[in-house]
């Protein structure tokens, strides 16, 4: 089941997820290396007694932008708006292969492309303004089943099965194996330059000691703050052991799904993949969001 194939919603929600997050993102190094670039100018200007002035000017320059970017940060809000939209891609994903492989809560005969539609729009989180925006536009469409979607759910059991196996949860557990390497390295990375930034921070004291015209220690210091900061807004090792839990639960799910003699196995394996993805997603979104998010959607007691 390629992306095509999937409502509306998921492709909006997700594409939107994405600009935002590389709008925050962007906008969070800009303010680090401002922040750093300030400070570095500043000192330098102390080395340099001539050209002070016109340093320590752009440093103030530096300074202005940094906080500048603080402020549009916090008030475009791009860091909450690209998880709430991401919750919405995600949540509209399960959705569809919940419906699809006749999964809880759309397992019912009696259930069908409106049903699915009036369920995606009544109990999924709204988003982030522009996906509203976006979904008031679109209008009751950017809800309902593809033909796709329509065709696989009255297909047999055993294609829908080897269907979910090859392109949902194999795709997921590719996925989230490459994610957790990526984040492994980088907090690897991120680790070995704040570990360095201290040390030359210690060799600049002790420098500044010997010659007191020269001090970089503030720069130093300032710099493997930026890099902590960096790292915390990323969370690299939390995602790295987040995605490599996942992904050896998928696996697991997988290797029973390969086994199932049956429908109704289909789809109490489908139920737990989807549950397993579904929630530890919601808890990484709760946290982030200003508001309470409640409880993953489409779900039954």
């Amino acid at each position: 089941m390629n992306q095509l194939s999937l409502p509306s919603l998921c492709h909006v929600a997700d594409q939107l997820a994405g600009v935002n997050q590389r709008r925050y993102t962007s906008l969070l190094s800009i303010q680090l290396v401002a922040t750093v670039l300030a400070a570095v100018l500043s000192q330098l200007g102390t080395l340099f007694p001539d050209a002070s002035f016109r340093l320590e000017v752009a440093s103030a320059v530096g300074l202005v932008v940094a906080i500048a970017v603080q402020v549009l940060t916090h008030v475009m809000d791009w860091n909450h708006a690209w998880f709430e939209d991401r919750a919405v891609a995600e949540a509209s994903l399960s959705a569809s292969w919940r419906f699809m492989l006749r999964c809880v809560p759309f397992e019912g005969p009696d259930v069908d492309a409106e049903s699915f539609a009036r369920a995606l729009a009544q109990e999924l989180p709204g988003g982030s303004a522009a996906l509203r925006g976006t979904m008031t536009h679109l209008g009751d469409s950017a809800f309902h089943p593809t033909i796709a979607m329509v065709q696989l759910r009255e297909s047999p059991w055993p294609a829908r099965a080897e269907l979910y196996r090859e392109q949902r949860l194999d795709q997921q557990r590719q996925w989230y194996a490459r994610k957790a390497q990526l984040n492994a390295r980088g907090e690897r990375g991120l680790w070995l330059a704040t570990a360095g930034a201290n040390v030359l921070a210690g060799g600049f004291l002790v420098l500044h000691v010997l010659n007191p015209t020269t001090n970089f220690v503030g720069v130093m210091t300032t710099l493997a703050a930026a890099l902590l900061a960096w790292s915390n807004a990323r969370r690299f090792g939390e995602l790295s052991q987040t995605y490599r839990s996942l992904g050896n639960q998928l696996g697991a799910i997988g290797a029973q799904l390969e086994q199932c003699a049956s429908e109704a196995e289909l789809v109490a394996y489908v139920a737990a993949a989807e549950e397993t993805m579904t929630h530890e997603h919601w808890i990484w979104v709760a946290r982030r969001v200003k508001r309470h998010v409640g409880l993953p959607p489409l779900r039954r007691a």
